[in-house]
């Protein structure tokens, strides 16, 4: 199925555009030893990531997916692309405090193609996980997954996105 091309797409960053998550470990590992607690390792915290870095670090501190202890750690996505020489390389940022609302929810997708003048059926977004579908059906935009990246070992498939791609180089034949 062809898909039409977007006036605008917007990317996640973590698990789909980089892969975070050795320094995600570093830092999780880091918080462990400051409270006293063994560390984690990149294996365990590779299938907790992807819910945001406060949910990480409850992740963290009870040792398992689900679960809710307390405090957060939060950081911001805006150092990452700097620190990667890509932050120049894109328009406008929405990370996980630009607004009040987080995904599923639509609101960042919105801001996003208000910020532009795109209509959402002109939109596309490229994610990797059910809360990146659930947000771009309720924006009204079209949905490309990467086949990797931070989905808890669920394959993104099962969410039904619009289509599934190995990698951004297949993107341009979708259209």
């Amino acid at each position: 199925m062809a898909l039409s091309k977007p006036k605008m797409v917007l990317i996640d960053l973590d698990g789909t555009l980089i892969d975070s998550v050795p320094d995600l470990a570093w830092c999780v590992d880091e918080t462990m030893k400051a409270l006293a607690l063994p560390v984690r390792g990149e294996a365990k915290v590779r299938n907790w990531v992807g819910n945001g870095v406060p949910r990480l670090i409850e992740r963290a501190l009870v040792e398992q997916l689900d679960g809710t202890p307390s405090d957060a750690l939060y950081a911001k996505a805006a150092p990452i692309l700097k620190d990667l020489g890509i932050f120049d390389h894109f328009e406008m940022v929405i990370s996980g405090d630009t607004l009040p609302l987080k995904k599923p929810d639509p609101a960042s997708l919105l801001h996003g193609a208000g910020f532009f003048g795109v209509v959402p059926e002109q939109a596309m977004m490229i994610g990797d996980s059910v809360s990146d579908v659930k947000a771009s059906r309720a924006a009204g935009f079209s949905i490309v997954c990467m086949s990797y990246g931070y989905n808890h070992g669920v394959d993104i498939r099962t969410a039904g996105p619009d289509a599934v791609i190995d990698s951004f180089a297949e993107l341009a034949g979708l259209f």
